[in-house]
């Protein structure tokens, strides 16, 4: 495929006009020193063979949260910022004696490394992402972003073992780096102009990419995770459920060229070798493994959509229905669409809804009338997490001056498994499988 964006090698290191790269992989130790790092051994993650990430394990919060440790941090102009991976928290502050990027264990705060403010970001600090954060690269690995000018940040990926840099690229605004459970980095972004590209590295190692091409500014939503699959490199969304939705990019695994059958501003849900390709305004069409039209249906704006236990369920501002795949029909139509989130557990579907109030259910994919649960009269849960054996558990703020809450329920059901109370903190997080609650000056573990 010929690329619109031009390459000129500088030893190692390797200038990526569009997206403006300009480390490859890898770019060398902190100090310049080659690394010693491989990429990852090529296997299937568990998106790329459930269509769901990782659930939080089924030990996880079994009994009442109780706060395993507590640290410092300047939370007031986000002066420090929080991650997790699944190797602990990511904690980065900008100031101050402990200025720099560590990590500490999940059970009791202990430090597995830090990396000093000047000798990891060249005194320019280090900013976490905090939703859906350890999705962008396989376990073992830590995406890590130092700020340079308004304009430009440096996106690196490190070792989760000893912090040390495994690569590094510099992007324009807009720019992402992803890594695929194969170990393919894929690494996107638009110039000052707003054209957007697209480049593929087959591992941390390469030098210069398998290839370049154009995408769609705007494509990549901050919940995209890269899934390889049917021969083809394919950007999702995942809810907080951790089930796998609408994708809104699909290019050739062999040349990067994007596919005929999507066109700009649509989005697909993949079901086996066929797509089904809803456009901006909410019709939708089906293909086959070759590309071909089997039918093609009018609707409402599609929001959101799953494949899941065997049925496709698509929804909008307020209705949810099933679609029929032999015919397109909807074989169910629902008004309980706003504000809901599905995700598989054992066969069953768990519906969480978090529009005004929380409510949960388990659904009947055969009728679509699900007998909701209300889950008392709390703001919706800000945090929201399902155990592999289909607990949910939920943190938000409580009424009144109660405080923050935390609990565990089982769905579809009025039965609370355990709830507790926590009083000096303002907001709570779902970190990587764990629950962090923040003040203004300081955070704390729950487990």
């Amino acid at each position: 495929m010929r690329s619109p964006v031009k390459y000129r090698m500088l030893g190692v290191v390797c200038a990526l006009s569009m997206v403006m790269l300009q480390g490859c992989w890898p770019s060398g130790g902190e100090n310049g020193a080659s690394s010693s790092q491989s990429a990852p051994e090529p296997s299937p993650s568990p998106s790329e063979t459930t269509g769901a990430r990782t659930k939080v394990p089924a030990s996880a919060y079994l009994t009442e949260a109780k706060i395993l440790w507590q640290g410092p941090g300047n939370f007031t102009d986000d002066s420090t910022t929080l991650a997790g991976v699944p190797e602990g928290l990511l904690i980065s502050n900008a100031g101050g004696d402990e200025a720099g990027l560590s990590l500490h264990a999940w059970e009791d705060g202990s430090g597995k490394w830090r990396i000093p403010v000047d000798e990891g970001s060249g005194g320019f600090g280090f900013l976490l992402q905090k939703e859906y954060y350890e999705d962008t690269v396989p376990a073992g690995h830590i995406p890590v972003t130092v700020p340079l000018t308004r304009n430009r940040v440096e996106q690196q990926i490190r070792d989760a073992k000893d912090g040390a840099l495994l690569g590094r690229a510099v992007l324009g605004r807009h720019g992402a780096v992803l890594e695929a459970g194969s170990g393919a980095l894929y690494v996107a972004g638009s110039d000052d102009s707003g054209a957007y590209g697209l480049s593929r590295f087959e591992s941390l190692a390469a030098s210069s990419p398998q290839w370049t091409g154009a995408l769609n500014a705007g494509q990549l939503a901050t919940n995209s995770r890269v899934l390889e699959r049917e021969g083809r490199a394919e950007f999702c969304e995942f809810n907080r459920l951790g089930q796998e939705g609408l994708c809104t990019v699909s290019v050739s695994l062999s040349d990067g060229s994007p596919a005929d059958w999507l066109p700009a501003g649509s989005r697909f849900l993949r079901i086996g070798e066929k797509k089904l390709v809803i456009d901006e305004g909410g019709s939708y069409t089906l293909l086959d493994g070759a590309g071909k039209k089997l039918w093609f249906r009018e609707s409402g704006k599609v929001e959101w959509a799953h494949r899941i236990a065997d049925s496709v369920i698509l929804g909008g501002k307020d209705l949810v229905w099933r679609v029929d795949l032999d015919s397109g029909d909807p074989q169910w139509q629902e008004t309980w669409g706003e504000g809901s989130e599905l995700a598989e557990i054992d066969g069953k579907v768990i519906v969480v809804r978090t529009h005004e109030m929380l409510q949960t259910a388990v659904l009947d994919v055969t009728t679509g009338r699900p007998s909701f649960t209300s889950h008392g009269e709390t703001p919706a849960p800000a945090a929201i997490m399902l155990t592999a054996d289909g607990r949910l558990v939920v943190a938000g703020q409580g009424t009144g001056e109660s405080g923050l809450y935390a609990a565990a329920i089982k769905p579809g059901t009025e039965q609370y498994l355990w709830q507790a109370w926590y009083s000096g903190y303002e907001e709570v997080m779902a970190l990587s499988g764990h629950l962090v609650l923040r003040s203004q000056t300081g955070f704390a573990v729950l487990g």
